[in-house]
């Protein structure tokens, strides 16, 4: 795992055990119904306070057409006591022919200085073509990385990782 997935992962696993199910106040909101162009529409949303003072929010929602296509998407932001954070979203879209379509970013940063920003898409057509990129960067001190990442359907996936800064080890 590289470093920036791995700065990534901790915080968003710091940011999720303080807002533990053990939350000392959580509220959720929701529903769904049939919509006009007879698919449903649906969403929710929630908001809780971790019992350490750590906090998450967050809301999402589909809707679909009836024959096969919708749309999705999701946000949310997370703290924890100590003071790491973090946000992300996405959006996915799709039709009855197989073609999909998703984007994401997220952002974050820890309690003690490093911060960091993620961001990607992909699409598949209807004959199972894949296109997709992802970009990061994490700063931390006087080093950023930054990472790089496509693939293509009979390309494969590309891959590069850099660092910056005077304590870098390239």
């Amino acid at each position: 795992m590289n470093r920036l997935s791995l700065a990534a992962a901790s915080i968003a696993l710091v940011a999720f055990l303080s807002c533990s199910p053990v939350a000392a106040q959580s509220v959720t909101r929701g529903g769904a119904y049939t919509n006009g162009a007879g698919g449903v529409t649906a969403g929710a949303r929630r908001d809780a306070v971790g019992p350490f003072g750590g906090r998450t929010a967050g809301e999402g929602g589909v809707v679909t057409n009836g024959v096969g296509g919708g749309a999705a998407g999701s946000r949310g932001c997370g703290r924890d006591a100590a003071g790491a954070r973090g946000c992300r979203s996405g959006a996915t879209a799709w039709d009855r022919n197989g073609n999909v379509a998703h984007e994401g970013d997220a952002v974050f940063a820890g309690p003690f200085g490093g911060a960091g920003s993620a961001s990607g898409s992909f699409t598949r057509d209807s004959s199972g073509e894949i296109n997709g990129n992802r970009s990061g960067e994490y700063t931390i001190g006087d080093r950023t990385y930054r990472a790089e990442t496509s693939v293509q359907t009979g390309q494969g996936i590309d891959r590069t990782i850099t660092c910056s800064g005077a304590a870098c080890r390239n």
